[in-house]
This record gives C-alpha cells, structure tokens and sequence, in this order.
C-alpha cells in the first residue's frame, strides 16, 4: 500500500525531482502551489510525510499547520530551503529535516533514505487492516446491539451499526481474527453516516485488552513493515544512518 505524502512547490524542477525520487520509495507525493488549498488539505487528510518549498508564501505556514492538524502533527516534515537561510528557521517551523537547494536526485535520495523509516512507521501507525468481524456495541443505557467491523488500526475501528442517531462514546466487545480472547474497548464516535457506517477512535482499552490488541496489531503490521523499512533503492544508493529526529541534508 502506498504512503502519501504532501508537496508544496511552484518549482516545477523540484516538483518533478520530488515525485520521481519518491516513487522509487513507494510514496506518492500529491502536489500543490496553492498554499489556501494545501493548508485545507493537511487539515483534512492524514499524509505520512510533508514537503514544503521554503521559497513559496506559504512553506513556513504549511510547516507550523502540519503541526497543529490532529491527524498530521506526527508527520514526517521535510523543508526545501535556499542556501543562506538559516537552518533553525524552518525546524523552528517544525521540520524534521532541511534540504538546501540547488536540489538534486541524489541529494534528494538521500534525504528520503535517511527519512524513510520514520515516515514508513508514521504510515503504519494510522494503516487500516480490512477484516470482517461480529461486535457487541453497549450503549450508555446498558442495551447491546450487534454491529460487525469492517476495519481496525492502531487507534480506531471501522463499524456498521443499525443506529439512526449515534452516541458519542460505545462500549464494545469483540474478538480479533485468530484469536480466542474477548476485546473490550470504549470507543469515540469521530463520524458516522445514514447508512450506519461509522469512524470510532479506540478512546481506552483495558491494560489486558489493550496488551492483545497490541499484539495482535503489531502481527498484522509485522510483514507490511518489513516490506516499507527496506524498500528497493536504485543501483548505487548509498544508505546513511539516522541518528537524530531533526537533520539538515547538504
């Protein structure tokens, strides 16, 4: 499954090296020059990574939203700067990494390298594994409904429930593929629809519920991780260690 990521550039030279590189790395970088429309977007919808040219209006405002969207604030956050500009404005912005122009393909294949394994763990974080399982959803007043889920990750469930007018929290039990032992889980009301199809984010879990939805979790994303942590890198690239969360590319 690919990993999004965010492109902010009016560059049409470093637009075209940002989406080559990344697709060699199996992301797909969704590009804008509208800095209304791209801060609409980060606000909207969940990318592993963002990418914000410096030189555009609205880099340094893309850099301090990604932080402050709920469903990006972990983002892997890479800024695009001209040399001269100090290092410490863009991270003061929130990136995590800086790459100074004149951008090329290596320089840019290494910084996605050296990048890759954060933004690969941020993609698996919010994954949602499709399955097809029976739920007993308890409402506030003690009445359990049946209800089946459709998809699970590490923080939410996806539900089909018979309500007409939803709750803000459920109480839910369910029992996960391949495994004997009973969940119990409070969950969120985030979304719901008219067709009974809701989003809830998993709000508490039992220590003991919480520790086999874990591994349960963590055996689904096993295989996945394996595949995104070492992707296939063109002939010659040269991999670099990555010792700190916040790192400048030369």
């Amino acid at each position: 499954m690919r990993i999004d990521a965010l492109l902010l550039t009016r560059d049409f030279i470093l637009q075209r090296a940002v989406e080559r590189c990344a697709r060699e790395f199996a992301i797909h970088a969704e590009h804008h020059i509208s800095g209304p429309k791209v801060l609409q977007r980060v606000a909207e919808w969940k990318f592993s990574a963002v990418i914000a040219d410096c030189d555009h209006d609205e880099g340094m405002s893309l850099l301090q939203a990604t932080r402050l969207a709920p469903r990006n604030r972990n983002s892997i956050a890479i800024a695009v700067a001209r040399p001269g500009l100090s290092m410490g404005v863009p991270f003061r912005s929130g990136a995590n990494f800086v790459l100074e122009k004149p951008v090329t393909r290596e320089r840019i294949v290494r910084l996605l390298r050296a990048a890759y394994g954060l933004i690969a763990r941020e993609h698996l974080r919010y994954l949602r594994h499709a399955l097809d399982i029976s739920v007993t959803a308890i409402l506030a007043t003690g009445q359990p409904m049946p209800a089946s889920a459709r998809n699970v990750s590490t923080r939410g469930l996806g539900l089909q429930l018979n309500l007409t007018r939803w709750p803000s929290c459920l109480r839910l039990q369910f029992k996960l593929p391949g495994d004997a032992t009973r969940i119990q889980a409070e969950g969120e009301v985030i979304w719901a629809d008219a067709c009974g199809r809701a989003g809830l984010r998993l709000a508490y879990l039992p220590p003991a519920s919480q520790r086999r939805f874990d591994t349960w979790m963590a055996r689904q994303n096993e295989s996945l991780a394996a595949g995104f942590l070492r992707p296939a890198l063109p002939h010659g690239t040269v991999t670099i260690p990555l010792r700190y969360p916040h790192a400048a590319c030369s």
